[in-house]
Formats: structure tokens, sequence, C-alpha cells
């Protein structure tokens, strides 16, 4: 499928399944450019991470860095915008994965932001705007909020559900990486 929506818990494996197959895609030669709306508590970035400008800056950045070729086609040299992306898009020849995670946190970043405004931080309503070729797919992935919901039913996402880790699989993977079984008190 073209569009996926991976929906998953905090803590179900989301962006590390991404990861892990994020460096499959490269081993195969598939390019990938990717987008994080978030990557922890730590991250002095988080509200930058969450604008439409610096969603589509980095989109752009990216795919020109893979495709150089193509910058030829650009027709504003420093925009950064939807239009430049798709665009650039409607010149790629090759498989393209496009990864996005993290969108749940755009909607939390921007209830505690006194300096974001939900006009800056549209990024789920562009995704429903790309244009993809038949060389292009995208993969998001998001906790399960309501605001990625139109994705699914208005724009053809499929979505995927990934389960919840139990305390048995969380046992057997234990096992699998020779980490003991502690209890804690309490």
């Amino acid at each position: 499928n073209q569009k996926n929506l991976m929906i998953g818990e905090p803590g179900a494996g989301k962006s590390w399944f991404l990861t892990n197959f994020i460096e499959y895609l490269e081993e195969i030669n598939i390019s990938v450019i990717r987008h994080y709306c978030f990557t922890g508590t730590e991250d002095n970035l988080n509200e930058q991470r969450v604008l439409s400008d610096v969603f589509f800056g980095n989109l752009i950045s990216t795919l020109l860095k893979k495709f150089p070729n193509i910058r030829k086609e650009k027709e504003n040299l420093l925009a950064a915008s939807l239009k430049e992306l798709n665009l650039l898009l409607s010149k790629i020849d090759r498989p393209l994965i496009i990864i996005i995670d993290g969108l749940d946190h755009i909607e939390r970043t921007l209830k505690i932001s006194t300096s974001l405004s939900k006009e800056r931080t549209r990024i789920i309503n562009s995704i429903s705007q790309i244009e993809i070729n038949k060389n292009i797919s995208i993969i998001l992935s998001s906790q399960p909020v309501n605001e990625v919901n139109p994705l699914i039913d208005n724009y053809s996402f499929k979505k995927i559900d990934l389960p919840k880790w139990d305390i048995e699989k969380t046992k057997l993977l234990m096992v699998k990486f020779n980490i003991d079984d502690i209890k804690f008190d309490e």
C-alpha cells in the first residue's frame, strides 16, 4: 500500500520499527526521507519540529540530498512549501519512502506552547495533499489520536494497528536479549 498509518500506544514499538525498517530499506537501496515530529522529552527543538515550514524544509532538504539531479526543478530556491515538495516529488523516478513519525505530538505540543498557532502546525492536513506517484509511498506513525482519523477516513491511508505489549511477550523479549526479570518491592 502506498499510504500507511501505523497506530500504537506509547511504547508499542512504532519508532523502533521505523528505525529498523529505514536501515533495511537503505540496505536494499530504497531511498528514504523522514521527519520526526518528536524525538524525546529533552529535545530543545520540540516546538520547531511541529511547524509546517520546518516539516517541508526538512523533507525538501533531504530529498535534494538524495536526488541532487532534481534541484534544477525547484521553482523557488529558498521555498519550503507543499507546492515545492509536490513539484520535486513529481520528478522522482525510482522508489522513495516518506516516513513521518510522531504525528500525535503535534496537537500535544500545540496545547502546551505559548508561541505556536494551529495555522503554523498544519502538518496532518498537508500530508493529505502530498501528491504521490507510482514510485512513492508514505508511512506515518502516531499514537491513537482523533487528529489522524481524517487521513484514514478521507484520504485512503491504510490503518495498521500495532498490538499492545503484554507481559508474556515482554518476558520473551527479555529472554531473547538475556535480560534478568527482577521484581521490585513496589
